[in-house]
């Protein structure tokens, strides 16, 4: 028997960023950030695989675990 999967995509905001996370040398640290102080005005479309286990949907990083 197989899993019953679920492909997720959402689009979510960050706000209220604060003047030093917009800085520079952390921009330039980690993409993911980068993106995140972005998304306060355009957003950040994400695609996320679930997977339906005994215990409820996990994210398909944390089956297995």
């Amino acid at each position: 028997m197989g899993q019953k999967i679920s492909r997720v995509t959402f689009t979510y905001k960050v706000s209220e960023i604060p003047d030093w996370a917009k800085s520079p040398d952390i921009l330039n640290a980690d993409r993911q950030i980068k993106k995140d102080v972005n998304s306060e005005h355009d957003g950040v479309k994400v695609t996320n695989v679930f997977l339906l286990t005994n215990n409820g949907w996990i994210h398909e990083k944390l089956f297995g675990k």
